[in-house]
């Protein structure tokens, strides 16, 4: 399997490459889009829906409550929530 990144800098830090060996035994390989490229990242136009439609504006005290809206506002578009488990993860 292959997944692509965009370029941000969390998606090409150390930790990733740490990880990409590991990964790499597991069947998954990674792939960066080109450097700006949101017409090729789905993402682009999901995290706007959820960015400037599901999301209330607000202050979130904490990483729990921002990361509770954010999955609320996924599911509302139909999404699923994957858990990994492991190495690497």
């Amino acid at each position: 399997m292959k997944v692509f990144l965009d370029n941000a800098a969390f998606h090409r830090g150390e930790w990733i490459r740490e990880a990409l060996e590991g990964w790499a035994r597991r069947g998954l390989s990674v792939g960066y889009l080109l450097r700006y490229s949101p017409h090729w990242n789905p993402m682009e136009g999901v995290w706007r829906w959820v960015k400037g439609f599901l999301m209330p504006r607000r202050h979130y005290r904490n990483l729990a409550e921002l990361a509770d809206a954010v999955r609320l506002a996924l599911r509302a578009l139909g999404g699923v929530e994957l858990v990994f488990q492991g190495e690497g993860t």
